[in-house]
C-alpha cells in the first residue's frame, strides 16, 4: 500500500513553516502552497530516505517534460530544483531547512504546473494572483489527490481541457518534442510555437466556460 507522501512524519512543523516564510517572495502561488502544507500538518511531502516511497521522481520527470505540454521548463524553479542537491538530500536523509526549502519549491512548481495546465500560463482573465486567491479550482487539492494515487501523472493530467482538439494537439506535441526530437528529426520551431499557442488558447476557452 502506498503511503501518501504528505502524511510522512519527516520534518518538524517549524522547519517547513520557516521555509515557507523564507521562500514566500520567490513562490508563484504562496497562498496555495501554504494551504497545502497546512492541510498536511506542515510535513515534508517529497524529500525522504530512498527506502520511503514518494512521488518525487514522478514530479521531477513531469517538470523535465513540460515542453510536451507547450510550456517552458524555466518557469518551474529550475535553479532551485537541481538533481545533485536532491540526491544529496535523499542520501543524507536530513530534515533540515535545505530539505524543507527544496520541498516547498517543488510543491510550488507542481502547483504552478497544475494551474498552467488548467488555466493556461497567460490567461487574460485569471491572473496568478486571482488564481492563488481562488476557492473554485484548488490546485493544492489536486496535488494531494495525486500524492494519494498510485498513478500520479494521470491525476495531474486530468486538469487540462477535455476536448478532442486539445488531446490531438497534446499527442502531436509529445511526438514532436519527445520521440522525434530524440530521433534526430529536424523539428521546425515555428510549428512548435504555433501548437503551444493553440494549446494555451484552448486552456483559456476551457476555463472561461465555467
Amino acid at each position: 500500500m502506498l503511503l501518501a507522501p504528505f502524511q510522512l512524519k519527516v520534518a518538524s512543523d517549524t522547519t517547513i513553516y520557516h521555509a515557507l516564510n523564507r521562500s514566500r517572495a520567490s513562490l508563484y502561488y504562496p497562498l496555495s502552497v501554504k494551504r497545502f502544507y497546512k492541510a498536511n500538518g506542515y510535513k515534508l511531502a517529497w524529500i525522504a530516505a530512498d527506502t520511503v516511497k514518494t512521488h518525487i521522481w514522478d514530479a521531477m520527470m513531469l517538470l523535465d517534460c513540460v515542453r510536451q505540454y507547450g510550456l517552458n521548463h524555466e518557469d518551474y524553479h529550475p535553479k532551485q530544483l537541481l538533481y545533485p542537491e536532491l540526491y544529496k538530500l535523499i542520501k543524507q536523509n536530513k530534515k533540515d531547512e535545505a530539505a524543507a526549502l527544496y520541498d516547498v519549491f517543488l510543491t510550488d512548481a507542481i502547483i504552478r504546473f497544475i494551474n498552467d495546465l488548467h488555466y493556461g500560463k497567460l490567461n487574460p482573465i485569471y491572473s496568478t494572483g486571482r488564481i492563488d486567491q481562488s476557492i473554485k479550482f484548488k490546485a493544492y487539492a489536486e496535488l494531494m489527490l495525486a500524492l494519494n494515487n498510485n498513478d500520479f501523472d494521470s491525476v495531474i493530467n486530468s486538469v487540462h481541457p477535455k476536448s478532442k482538439l486539445y488531446f490531438d494537439l497534446q499527442d502531436h506535441m509529445r511526438l514532436l518534442v519527445g520521440q522525434r526530437s530524440g530521433d534526430c528529426y529536424v523539428i521546425p520551431q515555428g510549428l512548435i510555437r504555433k501548437m503551444a499557442i493553440n494549446m494555451e488558447r484552448l486552456r483559456w476557452m476551457y476555463t472561461m466556460r465555467f
